[in-house]
């Protein structure tokens, strides 16, 4: 995969994915298990009584397995020792809140929240603190493009499946489809996904026009919709995760008329974008920022906003472990609580999006997991043709007309 990587590189720098989010880990294996105490050799050889067989020695017992909560302790304890933990996670309200439960669960441990608004933003730092031997990053929860362009191929993260010790994590049970199904990359060691959300990246402004007046992708390209509505960069994931998806259906053909011949309004900044479709400038957006919308309809601010149901694809967000991680013990910490059902409550409530745990109700039951029939293009198979999408999207950035 070296070699995609380096073809890779300008485009990983410019903004893989969508919104930035992290946390780095610890490397450190579960602790060893105590062995069993060599057994005592027997004083004296019984005799059978006449006509009982004669029993086989008892076999030597297994190993007991260490207690986990002595396990639990011992990581616990070794985490209030670093005394801090720093999180990296995409912009949006919730994420300093959900940060800030962590430390109010464990006490005597300093969180430190870093957001970022997308990858276009927190890739070029990390890559530039690593070439000169920065580690400022202990743990990411974000979208998943970047930790499989980026970060994983250049060794940025860490296996944290053998740091996953909870009970409760680690069965298949808890998890939509299963424990094995969470794992964006192939060899199912490095990122986590433990979010689930059917995203329709298709809006319409109610007070401006019926929902009834845009049925399909057709009617995106109409000519009378023609400047009419906003999307958010290109190179942001919540435009190239669908627009891969398009692109297989439709062809490129398709993308030319949406993003060049109908000349949208294509914002950089996210928040902008969905104020852009609030404030009625227009009455139509595509690819905005699902979290970032969340935020304003809990503050009451996008009633009149309605996401339409024809186009829709599945994915959501995931976690990873930084190498070389400063505070790795509290990284590890951090990881295993926010995959608990406590902490995927606090996440998706904080986030507003939907847990994969099948314990945990649904923040969103629009968007939960069953709510339509989707592709997940955001995964390690699909990498190929979300970078062939991203090339082409580049390619559309030019052709579009001067402002």
């Amino acid at each position: 995969m070296s070699d995609i990587v380096t073809r890779r590189n300008f485009l990983r720098l410019a903004g893989a994915a969508s919104t930035g989010l992290l946390v780095a880990a610890c490397r450190s294996a579960a602790p060893g298990q105590p062995t069993a105490a060599p057994a005592k050799p027997a004083t004296a050889p019984t005799t059978a009584a006449p006509g009982v067989a004669k029993s086989e020695p008892a076999a030597p017992a297994a190993a007991p397995a260490k207690d986990f909560q002595a396990q639990w302790d011992e990581l616990v304890d070794a985490a209030k020792k670093e005394g801090k933990v720093v999180v990296q996670t995409p912009a949006g309200a919730g994420y300093r809140e959900n940060v800030d439960e962590f430390g109010k669960a464990f006490p005597g441990i300093e969180t430190e929240h870093m957001p970022f608004p997308d990858s276009a933003t927190y890739i070029p730092k990390i890559t530039s603190e690593r070439q000169a031997g920065i580690y400022s990053v202990d743990v990411l929860a974000t979208t998943v493009i970047p930790l499989l362009q980026v970060l994983k191929p250049q060794g940025f993260i860490d296996p944290i499946r053998p740091l996953m010790i909870k009970p409760d994590i680690l069965d298949d049970k808890a998890w939509y489809q299963g424990f094995d199904a969470r794992w964006a990359d192939t060899a199912k060691t490095h990122v986590f996904r433990y979010g689930v959300t059917v995203t329709r990246p298709v809006y319409v402004n109610t007070n401006l026009i019926s929902p009834d007046e845009i049925k399909s992708l057709d009617d995106l390209v109409d000519p009378k919709w023609k400047g009419k509505f906003c999307c958010s960069d290109l190179v942001q994931g919540y435009i190239y995760t669908p627009s891969t998806v398009i692109r297989g259906d439709r062809g490129e053909a398709f993308l030319h008329k949406l993003f060049v011949e109908q000349e949208p309004m294509i914002i950089r900044d996210r928040r902008q974008a969905i104020e852009t479709l609030i404030r009625g400038v227009v009455p139509i957006g595509f690819g905005l920022h699902p979290v970032i919308m969340g935020d304003f309809r809990n503050d009451g601010l996008a009633d009149h906003i309605k996401n339409l149901d024809f186009f829709a694809y599945g994915g959501g967000d995931v976690a990873g472990i930084y190498s070389k991680a400063p505070h790795p013990k509290a990284g590890q910490l951090f990881l295993n609580w926010m995959l608990t059902k406590d902490g995927q409550t606090v996440w998706g409530n904080g986030s507003h999006q939907n847990s994969a745990r099948l314990d945990v109700a649904a923040v969103d039951p629009s968007t939960a997991p069953g709510t339509g029939k989707t592709v997940d293009p955001s995964n390690e198979e699909w990498l190929p043709r979300i970078d062939e999408t991203q090339t082409y999207l580049k390619v559309l950035q030019t052709e579009r007309p001067a402002n």
